[in-house]
C-alpha cells in the first residue's frame, strides 16, 4: 500500500501546545499546492483563532509556503519548523 502524499502537517496548537495534528494530502489532480488550498488552511486559522487555538503548517514545502507568502498570509500562518504561528 502507498502512502499518500502530503503538504506537511497541521497543527492545532493552543497556547504554543500541541493538540492535535493531521497529514495536509496534496491535491491528487494537480499533484502540487494551490491557492484553493491556501484558501483552507486560511479559513482554518479564522475558525480556529475565534476558538482561542492556532494553526501552523510543519514541513510545508516550499511552493506551498511561497503560495501562503504570495497570498500575504505569512504572518498569519506559520509554515516553520518551530513555535507557533507569528503574531501579526
Amino acid at each position: 500500500m502507498t502512502r499518500p502524499r502530503t503538504a506537511g502537517e497541521v497543527v492545532l496548537l493552543r497556547g504554543g501546545a500541541e493538540v492535535a495534528r493531521w497529514p495536509l494530502p496534496v491535491s491528487s489532480h494537480l499533484g502540487s499546492s494551490d491557492l484553493g488550498l491556501v484558501d483552507r488552511l486560511a479559513r482554518l486559522q479564522l475558525a480556529a483563532r475565534r476558538a482561542g487555538l492556532e494553526v501552523a503548517v510543519r514541513g510545508a514545502p516550499a511552493e506551498l509556503a511561497g503560495l501562503i507568502d504570495l497570498a500575504g498570509l505569512s504572518g498569519v500562518l506559520d509554515c516553520g519548523s518551530g513555535g507557533g504561528p507569528a503574531r501579526p
